[in-house]
Order: structure tokens, then C-alpha cells, then sequence
């Protein structure tokens, strides 16, 4: 294993997890959009946009009815807006090749592993 790999991966699922627990207790909207590895993130009640990269993140796969590669929190959870009921995964690769996986479940719970349906694949 690579030795950035865990690191990035914390500090991404923190980043992830900070997103859900907005969205809940300050009762707003937070979406998060992702283009390669460049991450905004808009508050819909005050319309705030925050902007990020994180190196390690190769793909993501989480679409929702506002559009691809984005994640959309509400009080909630992610279900009100996802395509898939599960909710996504996000790849995070190391300098070395390694490969880690984040998902984010229908509640916006974020935790290490695949989308339940592409373990297999």
C-alpha cells in the first residue's frame, strides 16, 4: 500500500462527511460537484461556493437527478436526489497506483468500500 493513500482517503471521507452534517444541522441544501479532481461545493441557503482539489480522486461515480458526478445533500440524507437507491462511490488513487474506494449511501453515510452492486464488477 501506498503510503498517501490512507491519508488522502481520510482526509476525503472527512470532507465528504462535513458535507452530510451541514446539510443536516444547518437545514440547507449542500451540493457537491465534482470535475476530475477539483471539488466545489455550494450551500443552496445562503449560496456560499467553496472550491477544492483533492489530488487522489480518479473517478467518481455518484449521479443524481440535478446531474453526474455530483452528490446533493439534503437534511435527509443523498436518496431525494439519487439515480441509484444506494447512493455512489468515489475512486481515490495513491501516486503509486493504489486503489481506494469511498461510498456514500443513501443516508450520506460515508464509508470505505464499493457501491453494494459494483463489488463484483
Amino acid at each position: 500500500m501506498g503510503f498517501t493513500a490512507p491519508g488522502q482517503r481520510f482526509q476525503s471521507s472527512v470532507f465528504v462527511a462535513e458535507n452530510c452534517l451541514d446539510a443536516f444541522y444547518k437545514d440547507t441544501t449542500i451540493i457537491v460537484k465534482f470535475n476530475g479532481n477539483t471539488v466545489t461545493v455550494t450551500n443552496q441557503k445562503d449560496s456560499k461556493n467553496m472550491t477544492t482539489t483533492i489530488p487522489m480522486i480518479s473517478r467518481v461515480n455518484y449521479d443524481t437527478l440535478m446531474g453526474n458526478d455530483m452528490i446533493v445533500y439534503t437534511w435527509r440524507g443523498t436518496a431525494e436526489y439519487n439515480k441509484k437507491i444506494h447512493g455512489g462511490e468515489i475512486m481515490l488513487k495513491s501516486l503509486l497506483g493504489f486503489r481506494r474506494y469511498i461510498h456514500v449511501n443513501c443516508n450520506g453515510l460515508v464509508t470505505e468500500g464499493r457501491y453494494p452492486e459494483d463489488v463484483s464488477g
